[in-house]
C-alpha cells in the first residue's frame, strides 16, 4: 500500500510541476496595504482553526479588502456546517482525483481569479492546497516554509513544528504588512 502511495505522489508532483511551467502570471510583491483582493486557503480541522481563519477575514474586510476563502475538509461529504457562504467555499475528498488533485467549480473559480496575494494557511504539507497555490493566477502567493514549496510560493514564512494556526496567521499578517510595494520602494 505504501508503494502505491508513493506512486501516487509522484504522479502528483510531477502533473503539479508540468502546471507550474506552464502557468502565466503576473509576478509582483505587493503589500497587504496596496492589496484589494486576497485569497486564503486552509486545511478546516476543527472549529478553533476556522475561527481563527475567520478572525483574519474579518480583520482583512475591516481594511476593505476583498476575501476569498476556499477551505479543504478532509472528510468525503459536506455537512451542513460546511456549507458555502459568502466568502467562504469548502471542498472534500470527493473533490479529490485518485493521484491529489482538486477539482469543482468552487476551485475553478478560485485558481481563475487574478487576487493580488494568495495566502495558503495550511500548516503541514497538503498537496490538494499546494496544487490551488501552484495553479493560482495570483500576483503573490504566500505559504509556510517546506522542501516542497519553494516553486509555488514567492514568499515562505516559517512555523514550528507545533504551531498553532492563530500564531501562524499572526505571523503572516506581520510579514505582509512590513512588506513594500515595489511603488513604495
Amino acid at each position: 500500500m505504501e508503494i502505491l502511495k508513493k506512486i501516487k505522489h509522484s504522479i502528483a508532483r510531477y502533473f503539479l510541476k508540468n502546471k507550474l511551467k506552464k502557468n502565466t502570471r503576473e509576478r509582483r510583491f505587493i503589500s497587504l496595504e496596496d492589496a484589494k483582493d486576497i485569497g486564503i486557503l486552509y486545511l478546516f480541522t476543527n472549529e478553533q482553526d476556522y475561527t481563527a481563519i475567520s478572525k483574519f477575514v474579518k480583520l482583512l474586510q475591516d481594511q476593505n479588502k476583498k476575501v476569498k476563502a476556499l477551505g479543504f475538509v478532509k472528510q468525503k461529504y459536506l455537512t451542513s456546517r460546511f456549507l458555502p457562504k459568502l466568502s467562504y467555499d469548502f471542498f472534500s475528498q470527493k473533490d479529490i482525483n485518485w493521484y491529489g488533485k482538486p477539482s469543482n467549480i468552487f476551485i475553478k473559480d478560485f485558481t481563475e481569479k487574478d487576487f493580488d496575494i494568495i495566502i495558503d494557511m495550511s500548516l503541514h504539507d497538503n498537496y490538494p492546497l499546494q496544487y490551488i497555490s501552484g495553479v493560482s493566477k495570483a500576483k503573490l502567493k504566500v505559504g509556510r516554509v517546506g522542501e516542497k514549496n519553494s516553486d509555488i510560493y514567492d514568499i515562505m514564512i516559517k512555523n514550528e513544528k507545533n504551531t498553532k494556526l492563530d500564531k501562524f496567521i499572526n505571523e503572516v499578517h506581520y510579514y505582509l504588512s512590513i512588506l513594500k510595494s515595489k511603488n513604495d520602494a
